[in-house]
């Protein structure tokens, strides 16, 4: 008789062991994925242990962008004018020197030198930019002496909207005539291109006016990835 009790205690402890075991590795299982969803329930919830991004989290992230931009641009002037139809930025340790229709950007204490500049020239609506130089500027020297060779590597160089055109400086069929100096020969031809970078600009949606930049060897910088030019915009 105790034998039997003895058995039947041994076996229900066995059945509670099985019972509590598959419980366990149920529960350990229910999880199967890394989303922290339970597989098979009618009500997903999430686990306790899986991050959940949220709204304020991306916030955040944008809102720390737009600091650092500020911090960036903080020391940025703005130059408008509106008989031109133009602005640009520049930095404080410069000043915009107007004579006519010619904008100068100058160091402070330097403006004696020759700067950099943006000139700002009319044009018809009609025509396209390289028709408009041709038919402007270039309209009482010869083709084949002065004459425009489009450089796509400007949209490289420089950083500006989708709806603006570049055309580099004037080409001359003496350019390199002298190779000792190269450039011996420039002023046969008006905006004709150095020994720097100059190039012309014009805005898709401002069809009555276009712009020339030279700005030389060395660029006034506003950071290390911006120049002042690539800050220009027309205005209507």
């Amino acid at each position: 008789m105790k034998n039997t009790k003895l058995s039947l205690l041994i076996l229900t402890l066995a059945i509670t062991v099985i019972v509590v075991s598959g419980c366990t590795l149920s529960k350990k299982f229910t999880l199967s994925d890394d989303t922290g969803l339970e597989v098979g329930s009618e009500n997903p919830i999430i686990s306790d242990d899986v991050e959940v991004v949220k709204e304020e989290d991306n916030q955040e992230e944008v809102d720390t962008k737009s600091l650092q931009s500020e911090v960036l641009t903080k020391d940025w002037l703005t130059y408008r004018n509106d008989e031109y139809g133009f602005e640009v930025k520049y930095p404080e340790h410069t000043k915009v020197i107007q004579e006519k229709n010619i904008f100068y950007i100058k160091n402070i204490g330097d403006e004696n030198s020759s700067g950099q500049s943006v000139q700002i020239l009319s044009k018809n609506k009609d025509e396209n930019l390289k028709e408009t130089i041709e038919n402007e500027l270039l309209k009482d020297y010869s083709k084949e002496k002065c004459f425009i060779e489009e450089d796509n590597n400007l949209n490289e160089i420089y950083q500006y909207p989708a709806n603006f055109t570049l055309l580099p400086a004037i080409s001359y069929s003496d350019f390199n005539k002298d190779p000792q100096n190269p450039w011996s020969n420039m002023n046969d031809c008006p905006y004709a291109k150095s020994n720097g970078m100059s190039y012309f600009l014009m805005d898709k949606n401002n069809l009555d006016k276009f712009a020339f930049f030279s700005i030389g060897q060395y660029e006034i910088m506003l950071d290390k990835n911006t120049s002042w030019q690539e800050t220009f915009r027309f205005i209507n």
